[in-house]
């Protein structure tokens, strides 16, 4: 017991020694919050809102805190929002916070005043935070950025600028875009906003596809290390091959609409259905996997459960995946967030195909215990390099913080147990750790001219 104790100790320092490659983030800029006035519900911007409304609380309570949480805000307001934390103590999301809040500020998340937590964020409201929390306190030594425009509402309108790109700062971030709003068309909206976003008509499908190849070119040349698509969220995984003639019918439709897309589904005026636009949408995924593989460039896919308190599941089961990833060979696919809760799936399609792999981008907070069960499988059945074990998946950095701390002990944990039970020796655990946490990612992405690495 002392002994393992000792290992403990010594496996523990190493872990945190590692700088983080972070594979998955959306946070907001620093400039974006030093010209907030911060409150205390600047720390909830998402995840533990859904755990307090799937716990029971209105969801008007929440947005008017989402409407206020940058602004000056009532104190009955937090006590009210205060009185619900006693049914999500025990989450990973709750925990998260917790943690971030304990060590960045001093103070207890289920204790703190809503004027002692104003005044620790105002103190830090200054010029150089992100780079403290990010690479001082969380030893992340590189995030992946999933910038989304701060302006949009709707999944079809999260898109990445040539302008987020420039804008990001080169020490801590590097870029992948979005293109689901070439792919997830289904209205003449879809179309008038991309016209009007790069100054362009389009009347056919051809005229489609060369906006995407010159949005994707255009992305290529501000050094993208890879794309990224969140379309589980509004259609089911399942990207069939589709001939240009059915996409180019399908295409011609929309306009026939009259601004209305499918308007004629189930005979409801207005109605649309991704049901409808499917080939269409299934022959633009191709053409970007197409592009992908012509540049060299991953992919990373959302997989499994929703942020949020809505969603089908069961269209995001990565197994639906599988003809893209036996078409598309050249292209390496990352499948988002375990996939959770299809952890036994996205195992067995990893362990499968060659140019497949999975990280664990939001799984830590999502599920503390299914976390460790998910590398705890992983680990027998999956060649290690092709597992990725971080990203924070947050809009702040200091729940990007939080969560960091709690993958580190779950990796931490999950190896000690190997060591315990033979499965591996101290030094090889340490060897395993360094490449969840940074070799790995740094390898699947082609990353270069990293200062610091974790080998």
């Amino acid at each position: 017991m002392v002994f393992m104790q000792d290992v403990g100790v010594r496996i523990r320092k190493e872990i945190n020694e590692i700088p983080l490659l972070d594979v998955h983030e959306h946070l907001i800029s620093e400039k974006e919050r030093l010209s907030s006035k911060l409150t205390p519900f600047y720390l909830f911007p998402h995840y533990t809102t859904s755990d307090l409304v799937s716990s029971g609380m209105s969801c008007n309570i929440v947005e008017a805190m989402r409407n206020d949480r940058m602004c000056l805000c009532d104190k009955k307001m937090w006590s009210d929002f205060h009185s619900y934390w006693k049914n999500i103590y025990n989450t990973g999301y709750f925990r998260a916070l917790s943690i971030a809040v304990e060590n960045l500020f001093g103070l207890k998340l289920d204790k703190c005043s809503w004027d002692e937590i104003s005044q620790r964020l105002a103190d830090s409201n200054k010029k150089g935070w992100h780079k403290y929390v990010l690479k001082d306190k969380a030893n992340i030594g590189l995030s992946i950025l999933d910038k989304l425009e701060p302006e949009t509402k709707g999944l079809g309108t999260y898109q990445t600028t040539l302008e987020d790109l420039n804008s990001i700062d080169k020490e801590l971030f590097v870029p992948v875009a979005r293109f689901d709003e070439f792919v997830g068309i289904h209205t003449i909206n879809d179309i008038r906003r991309i016209e009007q976003r790069f100054d362009i008509s389009v009347h056919f499908l051809n005229d489609w596809i060369e906006a995407l190849e010159s949005a994707f070119e255009s992305r290529v040349k501000q050094n993208i290390i890879g794309v990224k698509t969140a379309l589980a969220y509004s259609r089911i995984l399942k990207y069939d091959k589709t001939s240009k003639y059915e996409a180019e019918r399908i295409f011609s439709r929309i306009f026939s609409g009259l601004g209305e897309g499918f308007a004629w589904v189930e005979g409801k005026p207005g109605g649309v259905s991704w049901l409808e636009a499917k080939p269409l949408q299934d022959f633009m995924m191709h053409h970007l996997l197409r592009l992908c593989a012509d540049h060299q460039l991953p992919i990373q896919i959302h997989t499994g459960a929703f942020e949020g308190n809505a969603g089908l599941i069961s269209n995001s089961n990565p197994v639906h995946l599988v003809n893209l990833f036996v078409e598309f060979k050249k292209v390496r696919f990352d499948l988002m967030h375990g996939g959770y809760p299809y952890v036994c799936e996205i195992g067995s399609l990893v362990k499968t195909f060659p140019n497949v792999y999975v990280d664990m981008s939001w799984l830590h907070i999502l599920s503390p215990y299914g976390a460790k069960e998910a590398l705890r499988e992983w680990l027998g059945l999956l060649p290690v390099n092709k597992i990725l074990a971080f990203g924070g998946d947050y809009v702040i950095v200091e729940g990007a913080y939080g969560h960091a701390c709690l993958a580190r002990e779950n990796v931490a944990e999950v190896l000690l147990e190997s060591i315990e039970r033979g499965y591996f020796d101290e030094e090889m655990a340490i060897e395993i750790a360094r490449k969840l946490l940074w070799n790995n990612a740094y390898e699947f992405f082609g990353i270069k001219d990293i200062r610091k690495t974790g080998g």
